[in-house]
């Protein structure tokens, strides 16, 4: 057993030492500063700092589809940020996104990795070069008390709302394997809001399938204040970006996409 403990550790040096030698420099990784959450909601401190990605991660990223994307993306996430002051679980679900812009605008710089969509102008088939000058990003509001409780109307209970983080999407899909069946469905909406209220009549620790089942229990009006109190508070990434047709030249709305052609352009000849 002594000489099986001792061919593990030597086993862990060198696979150590290995890591350290395909980490890249530190120097290559640049402070993220721009997010929705302007960092008010993380431990003092807190950095998030990204690289461009690897030839690795893009074709990695090129695998993503509706049934993969949250594991795809939090993979890529682990291997091109650094974070100091919390874990990768505890960043929030709106700055999420918006780094995966920023991961795209620096790595793809060069123009020719046009995005394709129509136009609304010249009502044409064309394409964008997409910078993060495009985004419409959502702040988190000023003065916003995030552990404020909210007195529901018909009720009369409070409860306590806050932003999604990757943990919370964890614990979802954790949630649905456990207790999903031909038998009993979830909808997916209000699993998502029961994954972030952390407080309900001052019960701090209840399951997400807990929360979910007083959900579905209340009054609509009740359901309807808390979703309209969760936009109320809403950051992030608009659902529209503005954009520059390279047709007609003309500015045009259009919407966001997390499709992999987006985040693995091709380059287009001319």
């Amino acid at each position: 057993m002594e000489e099986k403990k001792q061919e593990v550790e030597k086993v862990e040096q060198v696979v150590e030492k290995t890591v350290q030698k395909v980490m890249p420099p530190k120097n290559n990784y640049w402070e993220i500063e721009d997010l929705p959450s302007k960092y008010r909601l993380y431990p003092e401190g807190t950095k998030i700092k990204g690289r461009p990605m690897k030839v690795l991660d893009t074709k990695y990223l090129a695998t993503i589809d509706e049934n993969n994307f949250g594991q795809v993306i939090n993979e890529i996430l682990r291997r091109c940020l650094r974070i100091e002051g919390m874990d990768l679980g505890s960043l929030l679900v709106p700055d999420k996104l918006y780094i995966l812009f920023w991961l795209r605008a620096n790595t793809y710089k060069n123009s020719g990795y046009s995005v394709d969509f129509e136009c609304p102008k010249c009502e044409k088939a064309s394409s964008y070069d997409f910078s993060l000058d495009s985004l419409n990003v959502i702040y988190i509001k000023d003065g916003l008390d995030v552990n404020k409780p909210i007195k529901l109307p018909v009720s009369e209970d409070e409860i306590k709302v806050r932003y999604q983080c990757i943990a919370d999407e964890v614990l979802i899909e954790e949630c649905i394997n456990k207790h999903e069946s031909p038998l009993v469905k979830f909808d997916t909406d209000i699993l998502s809001v029961a994954s972030i209220i952390t407080d309900v009549k001052g019960n701090t620790d209840w399951s997400v399938k807990r929360t979910y089942d007083y959900l579905v229990s209340l009054d609509p009006s009740d359901y309807a204040y808390i979703e309209s109190y969760i936009k109320h508070i809403d950051m992030g990434i608009s659902s529209t970006i503005e954009v520059k047709c390279n047709k007609c030249g003309g500015s045009a709305l259009t919407g966001v996409t997390f499709q992999s052609d987006f985040f693995v352009p091709k380059y287009k000849f001319e």
